[in-house]
């Protein structure tokens, strides 16, 4: 099953709002939307969103600073709760809404820090770590998430890359949970990976599922 994931941004978090994007289109079955990457000419804007909202699975929204300012991210999560409240939705509790935000924040509205679990940037060394809790989160809302290890990571074989002139992806396991955790909280947070075509020893980044040679660490 594809899990559609839309991203919920200010226009001066695009920088953060692209690497989520960017990782979170790395796990096979999601489908992460950001709204800039796909304006089409001529295109009424509101509409697109609120399809994209109606059909989304999770909302992962940036409430910075910049974010709780602004009219459309606020408009966005007004609508997303509205959708839960409707009775003929099949499952009311999507979209399911992961908030990031910064604890100075004067979070007011559906999302505060009594209401809804939030993942805060303070609390983490660096924001590349948010995307691997983004995903925990996810895997937690999902029934049977855990025990039946929901999610597979696209890696491209750096030998088989070398050798065939052409990238070779395989689909890989993401660990469960705890051993993801464990992975982000360690000094070396790899995930070693065997080719399934060469054998090869491929390194991801626990905390991007990029690989570890490119991931910013």
């Amino acid at each position: 099953m594809d899990y559609k994931v839309f991203v919920g941004y200010a226009s001066e978090d695009n920088d953060k709002a692209q690497y989520i994007y960017y990782c979170l289109g790395r796990i096979v079955e999601i489908l992460p939307y950001k709204a800039e990457l796909y304006k089409a000419y001529g295109e009424d804007f509101k509409q697109r969103i609120q399809k994209e909202l109606e059909e989304s699975h999770f909302m992962v929204v940036l409430l910075t600073n910049n974010g709780i300012s602004s009219q459309w991210v606020n408009q966005e999560i007004e609508y997303a709760y509205a959708l839960k409240r409707r009775p003929q939705r099949q499952y009311k509790e999507l979209p399911f809404i992961i908030p990031i935000s910064e604890k100075q924040v004067q979070l007011k509205g559906f999302i505060t820090k009594d209401t809804t679990d939030i993942l805060f940037l303070d609390d983490f060394p660096s924001f590349h770590y948010i995307v691997a809790n983004i995903f925990l989160a996810m895997r937690s809302s999902i029934p049977k998430g855990f025990e039946e290890g929901v999610f597979h990571l696209r890696v491209t074989c750096s030998n088989c890359f070398d050798k065939k002139g052409f990238p070779f992806e395989y689909n890989a396991i993401i660990p469960d949970v705890e051993t993801v955790r464990k992975f982000v909280e360690s000094n070396q947070p790899i995930i070693q990976y065997t080719c399934p075509q060469c054998n090869a020893k491929n390194f991801i980044d626990a905390r991007t599922f990029t690989h570890y040679d490119i991931a910013e660490i």
